[in-house]
């Protein structure tokens, strides 16, 4: 089952015609595809919506109409909502500090990309998208499966063991003690109601999977 993490400048194609948004409409056709976001990209997309409408690239109605249809996408479950939590800001200091310097990559994007990396330790993304090149090279650097929209032609996989020095003898911080048994990553339908936890195939972490409802608990 391919399961897809989407940052921002992917998810945005989803609701405005734009370079790569046929891309984007057809891996959400994938029979049994999973579409994963972080709950900070429902706050950039409301920024994404406010620029666009400022710089007169849409009207208030089309940002309306793009607003509905995301609620929509979440309240169906088509978009699934990882939460943040104190595991992905640890995280995302390491990357700060082994990436920050070389690769620009500021506070937002780091914590952004530490999500999918927490759910890609534990067998819940596949590939990341992104329209954003520096946080398609980190995601790399990382050893992520890559997808570009706007050049869907290849997904790009980088082997760690084959990093340059000048990246592999990048600046790092020890293991947090949670990360030393597996990432804990949570993949969140609602924020409101309660969360049941499963195991992912002998992972050492327990995966905390919000529902909406406890008959409509997302099964893995």
């Amino acid at each position: 089952m391919p399961r897809y993490f989407l940052d921002t400048s992917a998810l945005a194609k989803l609701y405005r015609k734009e370079a790569g948004s046929d891309f984007v409409d057809r891996f959400f056709s994938e029979p049994g595809s999973q579409h994963i976001i972080s709950r900070l990209t429902i706050v950039e997309m409301e920024s994404v919506f406010a620029l666009k409408a400022g710089t007169g690239e849409i009207d208030q109605q089309s940002v309306m109409i793009a607003c509905r249809r995301m609620e929509a996408d979440l309240g169906s479950s088509r978009l699934l909502v990882a939460a943040v939590n104190d595991d992905h800001f640890r995280r995302a200091r390491q990357l700060l500090v082994k990436h920050g310097a070389i690769e620009a990559l500021r506070t937002l994007d780091a914590l952004q990309l530490s999500v999918p990396f927490g759910l890609k330790r534990a067998g819940l993304v596949t590939v990341f998208v992104a329209a954003d090149q520096k946080l398609r090279r980190v995601a790399t650097l990382e050893g992520f499966a890559v997808a570009n929209p706007e050049q869907p032609a290849s997904i790009v996989i980088c082997d760690p063991a084959r990093l340059p020095r000048s990246v592999a003898g990048r600046r790092r911080l020890p293991p947090a003690p949670d990360e030393e048994e597996g990432s804990q990553s949570i993949l969140a339908k609602s924020e409101e109601q309660r969360y049941r936890r499963k195991r992912q195939h002998g992972a050492d972490a327990e995966i905390q999977l919000y529902a909406r409802s406890l008959q409509k608990a997302l099964q893995i």
